[in-house]
């Protein structure tokens, strides 16, 4: 078991072969691992002093924040950034529906549009980071 204060060789030890797993794992099941396209993100306490980052995997990029299955967060689990583009994506969203209303398309229509391009979005994996929304 890993725990905060595991020793940096043990670490070195953990991290190498991990790489080395999927990179076997991958093989055996005939696919084949983009490292271009791999990136490692690093989840830590925020504002937690003292933190040694484990050690970087070659030919792997560190990310601070990234985007998976379409939700974006960072490396303290905060979906502030989500957030902020799910209300980007809302107003751009609600001015093509004032379009849509000044060209005389009927309320129960815009409703089915608004639920289609607006709601759908905003419900999208809410209940993954509903929890840390304040």
């Amino acid at each position: 078991m890993i725990s905060l204060w595991t020793p940096l060789p043990l670490l070195l030890l953990v991290w190498k072969p991990s790489l080395q797993v999927v990179q076997s794992w991958t093989k055996d099941n005939k696919l084949q691992i983009n490292l271009a396209k791999t990136k490692e993100i690093v989840i830590t306490r925020c504002g937690r002093r003292g933190f040694m980052q484990p050690p970087l995997i070659p030919g792997v990029a560190r990310e601070n924040l990234v985007k998976l299955l379409g939700i974006t967060f960072n490396n303290h689990l905060s979906f502030a950034d989500h957030v902020r583009k799910l209300q980007i994506v809302a107003r751009q969203r609600q001015y093509l529906l004032q379009l849509l209303k000044r060209q005389g398309l009927d309320s129960t229509c815009l409703e089915v549009v608004f639920k289609a391009i607006v709601l759908s979005t905003m419900l999208y994996a809410m209940p993954a980071f509903s929890g840390y929304l304040t």
